[in-house]
């Protein structure tokens, strides 16, 4: 499975277990990627912001 979000792919893989009675273990794995994935891009943010104040400052 992938995600592209703005030319960025996250690949989570999934195990199928052959049974479905009990898909937690798979939301699980993908709600961790998931907050690894927002944690990614908020740390992105944090320093394109750094950079831009930086860029400021030097003018």
């Amino acid at each position: 499975m992938a995600v592209e979000i703005r030319n960025l792919t996250i690949h989570c893989e999934l195990e199928p277990d052959g049974s479905r009675a009990e898909p937690r273990g798979d939301e699980a794995r993908l709600a961790q990627a998931l907050r690894a994935l927002r944690r990614e891009m908020m740390a992105e943010c944090d320093r394109r912001i750094a950079e831009a104040l930086r860029r400021q400052r030097e003018r």
